[in-house]
């Protein structure tokens, strides 16, 4: 898979490098215990859910996944949470972020391309 060609070939415009993701990932998990995100790939129409405590090695959002691979992140305000990983105690759990708190992180950082709703924010990395 050429990450460069579908880039080119799918978006218009580029709004992340690899240094803003860093410095984005960095100050959220510095400033906030942990972050909840929903994440597109741009060679894959599956969302993906992680979450975030520290960031990860250099050049990966999530290894091995490439910063340059993901097409945008979401923020969103309530989300589920598998607990207990017992199979005959598994349960849902609904939690809650403060995506006010998240944005206004956001925008002390720099410039994002950025979309808030009343349920989430979401960050583009193309378009």
């Amino acid at each position: 898979m050429d990450i460069d060609r579908i880039i080119q070939e799918k978006f218009t415009s580029s709004f992340m490098n690899d240094s803003k993701w860093d410095k984005l990932i960095e100050t959220l998990t510095d400033k906030l215990d942990e972050i909840f995100v929903n994440y597109k790939l741009i060679h894959d129409d599956k969302i993906h859910f992680t979450s975030f405590e520290t960031p990860d090695f250099k050049l990966f959002f999530i290894e091995p996944t490439f910063y340059k691979e993901v097409e945008w992140i979401e923020f969103p305000k309530t989300f589920n949470i598998e607990q207990n990983k017992r199979t005959t105690r598994k349960y849902i759990k609904e939690q809650k972020q403060d995506i006010d708190s998240i944005e206004k992180i956001i925008n002390q950082i720099g410039k994002f391309m950025i979309e808030k709703e009343d349920n989430s924010i979401k960050l583009y990395a193309y378009r």
